[in-house]
C-alpha cells in the first residue's frame, strides 16, 4: 500500500497557530457550561501561579491606557485554550470594558480550540505487544475508539511489532490492519469497526492518502465503454472518504472540475530532462461531468463515503497505463463539542448559555407530565450564529446531539427515540425531548446537552499517484 500526502489547504495556515492547544486539551476538547453545584463538575485544583497571572491580566483589561488593555488581551490569548476553564463568568467582572474584552478572548480561544480539534491526531508507540493493547494505546492517544467484537480473542492476543513516531492516526491504523490482515467496517457511536479482511474481495486500496484526519482511498480505476464520453470509453475511479471516528462530518461538497486525472506513462528513450524509464505525466483526462456540484451526506461518519468519478478516456491511450488522481473538496464539520449543563430545572425560560457560535436555552420543563405520570418533557432551543447549507438540507444533524437527564447519584435517563421539532429558523432549531421512567420533581434532576460549538468547512487536497488501471472484464489490476 502506497501512502501519499493529503493537505488541509485553507485550514493549514490557521491550524499552524493552534498546535499548542492539542497537548493542553488532550485529544478532544469539551467545554462545560453551567453552574458547578455538582461535585464532579467542579474544576480540579489549578496551578496557583497561573490563576494569579490570569487574574492580573483580567484586571489590566480595564487599564487607563489602550496600549495596556491591548497588551493584556494579547497576553491572555497567548496562554491558549487551556485557560478557558479558569476564566471567570462575565457577571463576575464589574467593568463593562473588561467584560467586553474578556468575551472577545473567550470567543477567540474557543474557536482556536475548535479548529485545533480538526487537525489529525497522532500516535507515538514502539515495541511488541498484543493487538488488543496496541489498539488500546492508539485509542488512548487519539481519542478514536475501536469496535473489535468481530475479531475474537485469539486474534486480539496476537503479538505485533510497531514503530510509530508521531504518526497520523489513519497511517498507523493502515499499518496495523495491513500487518494483521484486517479491514475497516462501519463506525457506530464514534467507534471504528475492525473486521477480518476477505482475501477474495480484493478490497485493499490501490492508493491511499492517510496522513490527515481524512482518509482518501482509491479502490478501482476501470476503463469501460461509455455513451456519455465523446471518445466512447470512460475511466471510472472508485474512491472513498473516511474521517477519524472522534470527528463529526456532516457532508462533503465536491465540484467535478476540482477532480483531476493525469496518465502516467514510461518514457522509452533518455532525454535531457528525463532519465530512461522515468515516469512522466501526460495531459489531464477531461471529467465527463465537470459542472457537477455534489453535496453528499456523510451520515456523521458512521460509514465511509463511497464515490465514483468518471473521466473521458483518450482513444490513443494504452490500457496498461497508470494514473495520478488528485483534487480538492470540502467537508462540513461539526467541531468541538460542549457540555451545556442545566442544574436548575425549576426556573423556566432562563437566559441562554453560549459557547463560541452556539447558544442553548432551556425553554420549558415538565417533570412529571401532568397527564402521563412517569414521563417528563424538556424543550430546548439551539441557535447557531453561522448560516449556510449545514443548517438547511442537512440540519437534522442537530437532532442527533447527545442529551440526558441525570440524578444527583449520577444515574442517566436517555430520551425516547422520537424527537419533536417545535420551531425552525435559519441557524437554529427548537426541539422537544421526552423521557420515560421519570419520578420525583424537577429539583431531583439536571439536564446535560452536548452540542458542537463550531460548524465549519474544512478544505482538503489529495494527490494519489501511480494507480494501475484495468479494462472492463479484467480480473485484478495491471502490474
Amino acid at each position: 500500500m502506497e501512502s501519499v500526502w493529503i493537505d488541509y489547504s485553507g485550514l493549514r495556515t490557521s491550524v499552524m497557530h493552534f498546535r499548542r492547544a492539542r497537548m493542553a486539551l488532550a485529544v478532544s476538547f469539551a467545554f462545560c457550561i453551567g453552574t458547578s453545584a455538582w461535585a464532579e463538575d467542579r474544576p480540579s485544583a489549578a496551578d496557583s501561579a497561573m490563576v494569579r497571572q490570569i487574574q492580573r491580566l483580567i484586571g489590566q483589561l480595564d487599564a487607563d491606557t489602550r496600549s495596556e488593555r491591548v497588551k493584556a488581551q494579547e497576553a491572555l490569548l497567548n496562554l491558549g485554550p487551556s485557560i478557558l476553564p479558569l476564566l471567570p463568568e462575565d457577571r463576575a467582572i464589574a467593568s463593562a470594558a473588561a467584560r467586553q474584552s474578556l468575551q472577545v478572548v473567550r470567543s477567540r480561544l474557543q474557536r482556536e480550540a475548535a479548529l485545533a480539534s480538526l487537525s489529525p491526531s497522532r500516535v507515538t508507540l514502539k515495541g511488541t505487544d498484543t493487538l488488543r493493547r496496541v489498539l488500546a494505546q492508539i485509542a488512548l492517544q487519539t481519542g478514536n475508539e475501536f469496535d473489535t467484537h468481530a475479531l475474537g480473542d485469539q486474534l486480539l492476543e496476537r503479538r505485533i511489532t510497531v514503530d510509530f513516531q508521531s504518526r497520523a492516526f489513519w497511517s498507523a491504523c493502515d499499518a496495523v490492519i495491513s500487518y494483521v490482515g484486517l479491514d475497516y467496517g462501519t463506525a457506530s457511536a464514534r467507534r471504528l469497526e475492525l473486521i477480518r479482511a476477505n482475501r477474495g474481495s480484493m478490497r485493499r486500496p490501490l492508493a491511499v492518502a492517510d496522513e490527515g484526519a481524512f482518509r482518501v482511498a482509491v479502490a478501482s480505476a476501470s476503463i469501460q465503454p461509455s455513451v456519455a464520453s465523446r471518445t466512447g470509453s470512460a475511466l471510472r475511479v472508485g474512491w472513498s472518504l473516511m474521517t477519524e471516528p472522534r470527528l463529526r462530518p456532516l457532508f462533503a461538497a465536491i465540484d467535478g472540475h476540482d477532480l483531476h486525472v493525469h496518465a502516467m506513462e514510461t518514457s522509452a528513450a533518455p532525454s535531457r530532462s528525463e532519465p530512461p524509464g522515468a515516469s512522466i505525466r501526460v495531459p489531464v483526462f477531461r471529467p465527463i461531468s465537470p459542472a457537477a456540484k455534489l453535496e453528499l451526506s456523510m451520515n456523521e461518519g458512521r460509514e465511509p463515503l463511497q464515490l465514483e468519478t468518471q473521466f473521458e478516456f483518450p482513444a490513443t491511450a494504452t490500457s496498461t497505463l497508470r494514473i495520478e488522481f488528485s483534487g480538492s473538496f470540502a467537508v462540513e464539520m461539526a467541531a468541538a463539542p460542549a457540555r451545556f449543563v442545566f442544574d436548575d430545572l425549576v426556573t423556566p425560560d432562563q437566559p441562554a448559555n453560549r459557547v463560541g457560535g452556539v447558544a442553548v436555552r432551556l425553554r420549558q420543563v415538565e417533570i412529571p407530565i401532568a397527564t402521563k405520570p412517569g414521563f417528563g418533557r424538556v424543550d430546548l432551543s439551539v441557535d447557531y450564529d453561522r448560516r449556510g447549507p449545514a443548517f438547511e438540507s442537512y440540519r437534522t444533524w442537530m437532532y442527533h446531539n447527545e442529551v440526558w437527564l441525570e440524578t444527583k447519584s449520577g444515574h442517566r435517563i436517555l430520551p425516547r427515540p422520537l424527537v419533536a421539532t417545535q420551531r425552525e429558523a435559519d441557524g437554529g432549531v427548537a426541539v422537544e425531548y421526552n423521557f420515560a421512567d421519570v419520578t420525583g420533581t424537577p429539583a431531583d434532576y439536571r439536564l446535560v446537552y452536548v452540542a458542537p460549538t463550531l460548524v465549519t468547512r474544512c478544505p482538503v487536497q489529495f494527490q494519489l499517484p501511480n494507480i494501475p488501471t484495468t479494462r472492463a472484464g479484467q480480473q485484478g489490476a495491471q502490474p
